[in-house]
């Protein structure tokens, strides 16, 4: 059965959808009701098992949303995005370096009880982007990329804060003095926290071919050919490579996936990897 939430969205809407209970599903997509560009936002639909609701915004701040992540930790969804701590119509000149110092993130963890969002912000200085979210029996992990500047120019470093039920810790550094960082993963597995980064080592943004994966602080091995976006499935890292998915375990032989256009899913207890073929 197809459900059409709304028409005429924002291009970049990403949409992305969980499921958790007993059949229940939640649905995020970025869209805006004008071209106003403090009205881009978060959207969501929950189907509890019989119908979908009627979409409505994670959070009412009047700023912007930005790049979310949504994932099921605890059989509870939650929303991690990089979100605008002003509004920018006000700005007198709106551009990417006078809209940078103004971002952090923020964590909305569903209730399906009310069918509403309770939401955190995570303060920091900086450029914060690209946030993960991870954890399991009650521990709760944001991870996410502090940079310089946009687009990989400058220096970059790795975040992570965890929540304690009432509030979120003063953000640690992961990773710092890097070059672009240019995606990141997280996980939770034996009581600690691991994280995956695709990390430009030549200082060259220009340029690929160098990109390599590192986990918790270490690459993950020699390929002798780019390697990006990360991924965890059953605490196992997997990357891209080669028009390939790799793990440690496998030679990045010549795939046909296009670059990035992967997900990594577990049906009826198999691994199962979705893909668009170049």
């Amino acid at each position: 059965v197809t459900q059409v939430f709304k028409t005429n969205i924002y291009q970049e809407s990403t949409p992305q959808i969980v499921s958790f209970g007993n059949g229940k599903k939640l649905a995020v997509w970025q869209d805006a009701d004008t071209d106003a560009v403090d009205d881009l936002c978060l959207y969501y639909s929950y189907y509890n098992g019989s119908a979908w609701s009627q979409p409505a915004k994670v959070y009412e701040d009047h700023m912007m949303d930005c790049q979310p992540y949504l994932t099921v930790i605890d059989d509870t969804p939650y929303v991690v995005w990089q979100n605008a701590t002003r509004t920018f119509a006000d700005l007198e000149k709106l551009t990417l370096d006078t809209v940078k110092p103004h971002f952090d993130i923020s964590v909305g963890k569903f209730q399906a009880e009310t069918g509403t969002f309770a939401v955190s912000t995570i303060a920091n200085q900086g450029l914060d982007m690209s946030p993960r979210l991870t954890g399991k029996d009650g521990a709760l992990y944001a991870v996410w990329v502090n940079a310089e500047d946009w687009f990989g120019k400058g220096t970059s470093s790795i975040l992570s804060s965890r929540f304690d039920s009432t509030s979120w810790s003063t953000p640690e550094q992961e990773l710092t003095g890097k070059n672009a960082i240019t995606s990141i993963a997280a996980d939770y597995h034996d009581g600690a926290l691991h994280w995956a980064a695709a990390v430009d080592t030549d200082g060259d943004i220009q340029t690929t071919d160098d990109i390599r994966v590192m986990e918790d602080g270490a690459y993950v091995a020699d390929s002798g050919t780019a390697q990006t976006s990360p991924s965890y499935l059953d605490h196992d890292l997997y990357w891209y490579s080669n028009k390939n998915v790799v793990d440690r375990e496998m030679d990045a032989t010549e795939g046909c996936i296009s670059p990035g256009q992967y997900q990594l899913l577990t049906v009826d207890g198999n691994r199962v990897l979705v893909y668009t073929e170049s």
